[in-house]
């Protein structure tokens, strides 16, 4: 906005004239800063401002703020803390805090179930999880998960965390473990024998 002061000074006692004079203040509104400040580690974002001004950021080994045209700037998250970003045009700034979280380390292990066949997947890490494919799985949502795959399989688990940072891991397994069980119906008479077949869980061979 443009204002008009108007000014007006009397004079001494001995000389009673009115002395006035005007002048016109330009009032400039603060910038906006719009878009999503909280990232992730390795993360982009996009701010929107209006145009003609400078980015900068108090903390560049948190975040660095980059233009992008005139009214946008990228927001990259180097690592995890907080840095303020800072957005100036014509002498006025608007400041907003740009929150960096770290990419959580998610892990996968699989352990050969003693009955049954099969294998337990457990992820660690996260505070949800996703598993890919879903073929063989008891749970694709879990955190422990049974996997009975027909052929090698390798799972793909991504787990996330409470600040909504991501990241994966993957765990192979064989397809081709025994599961089953015997069952008697005859008399106690009766004599069968049993074959036992000794497995070795580490690479599922006979």
């Amino acid at each position: 906005d443009i204002v008009t002061v108007h000014m007006t000074s009397s004079a001494t006692c001995a000389t009673p004239a009115i002395v006035s004079d005007t002048v016109t203040m330009t009032v400039h509104a603060l910038p906006t800063i719009t878009g999503t400040t909280s990232i992730c580690v390795g993360g982009v974002s996009t701010l929107v401002t209006p145009p003609g001004g400078i980015w900068a950021s108090s903390d560049p080994y948190v975040a660095v703020i980059a233009s992008l045209g005139s009214t946008t700037g990228v927001l990259t998250g180097i690592s995890a803390g907080t840095a303020i970003i800072t957005y100036t045009v014509s002498g006025c700034f608007s400041v907003v805090t740009a929150t960096v979280s770290a990419i959580p380390t998610i892990t996968a292990t699989a352990t050969p179930v003693a009955c049954g066949g099969g294998y337990t997947l457990i992820a660690t890490g996260g505070a949800t999880y996703s598993w890919v494919p879903s073929t063989g799985l008891s749970c694709t949502i879990c955190d422990t998960t049974i996997a009975r795959p027909t052929v090698i399989t390798t799972y793909t688990v991504t787990g996330t965390a409470a600040t909504g940072c991501s990241d994966t891991a993957t765990v192979t397994v064989n397809g081709d473990r025994i599961s089953g069980f015997i069952t008697y119906s005859g008399t106690p008479s009766d004599v069968f024998k049993v074959w036992l077949i000794q497995f070795n869980p580490s690479d599922s061979s006979l």
